[in-house]
C-alpha cells in the first residue's frame, strides 16, 4: 500500500508541474504500483491526470526513493537516487544533443520523457511519461526472458554505450566534465554483503558453462 506521505507529496508536485503544462483544472486516478520486490529502493506508482477542461488524459510514472529511516540507514538510496537524477537530468540530454548535432537519424528511443524530479532528501523522485502507452510492457519478473527478450535489451545497451565511445572519441571535454567528481557507486554499498545476492544465480551460470565446455568465461568471470 502506498503511504500517504507519498500521495501528499504527489499532489504537491502536481500543482507546479501541470502548471507548467497548462493544465489548470485536473483530477488525478492512481492506477496501480510496483509489488513487493519490483523496485528495491523505492516505490512505482502509475497514475493519471485527467483535464476537467478538455478532458486531455495525461498518462504518468512516479518513481520515488523508500522514506524509511530505518531502511536508508542500511541501504545507500540517497547516492542511488542522486546518480539517477544525474543521468536524467544532464547524461542523457546530452545523448540526445550528441545524437542530434552528429546524426538525426540514429534512433535511440527507449529513454522516457522526464516531466519532474525532485532532488529534495527523504524525497527524491522522478516523474516520467507512462511508456507503456508506446507499446512497451513491464516484463513479469518472476519468469526468464526468451531470445527475443534479450536481444532487444543488448540492442539498446549496445546503442547506449556507443554513444559513451562517440563522445569520448569525438566530444572527449564533455565527457570530462560529465564524469568528473563521479565515484562507482558500488563502493557506497562497502558495509553491505552484495556479492550474497549474486552468488547462487552466478554459480548456477558458471555450472551451465562447464557443462558448455566454456571453462574460459567461468575463469574469466567468477569470483
Amino acid at each position: 500500500m502506498t503511504s500517504k506521505i507519498i500521495i501528499e507529496n504527489l499532489n504537491t508536485m502536481m500543482v507546479k508541474m501541470m502548471e507548467n503544462l497548462g493544465v489548470k483544472k485536473y483530477k488525478i486516478e492512481i492506477d496501480g504500483q510496483s509489488e513487493a520486490g519490483d523496485n528495491y529502493m523505492g516505490e512505482v506508482i502509475f497514475f493519471r491526470i485527467i483535464s476537467e477542461d478538455d478532458k486531455d488524459v495525461y498518462h504518468f510514472v512516479m518513481k520515488t526513493a523508500k522514506r524509511s529511516e530505518e531502511f536508508r540507514n542500511k541501504i545507500p538510496v540517497e547516492k542511488v537516487y542522486k546518480r539517477e537524477l544525474f543521468m536524467y537530468s544532464e547524461v542523457f540530454p546530452y545523448f540526445r544533443i550528441f545524437i542530434d548535432e552528429k546524426n538525426p537519424d540514429f534512433e535511440f528511443d527507449c529513454l522516457p520523457k522526464v516531466y519532474w524530479m525532485d532532488t529534495t532528501p527523504k524525497q527524491e523522485t522522478l516523474i516520467f511519461e507512462n511508456m507503456k502507452t508506446k507499446g512497451y510492457k513491464l516484463h513479469d519478473r518472476r519468469k526468464p526472458w526468451n531470445l527475443e527478450h534479450s536481444l532487444f535489451v543488448m540492442k539498446y545497451y549496445g546503442k547506449l554505450h556507443a554513444l559513451s565511445f562517440a563522445i569520448k572519441d569525438q566530444k572527449p571535454e564533455m565527457l570530462d566534465s560529465l564524469k568528473k567528481n563521479l565515484k562507482s557507486i558500488i563502493i557506497y554499498f562497502h558495509d553491505i554483503n552484495v556479492k550474497r545476492f549474486f552468488e547462487n544465480p552466478l554459480n548456477n551460470i558458471f555450472e551451465l558453462l562447464k557443462k558448455a565446455g566454456r571453462d574460459d568465461l567461468v575463469n574469466k568471470f567468477g569470483f
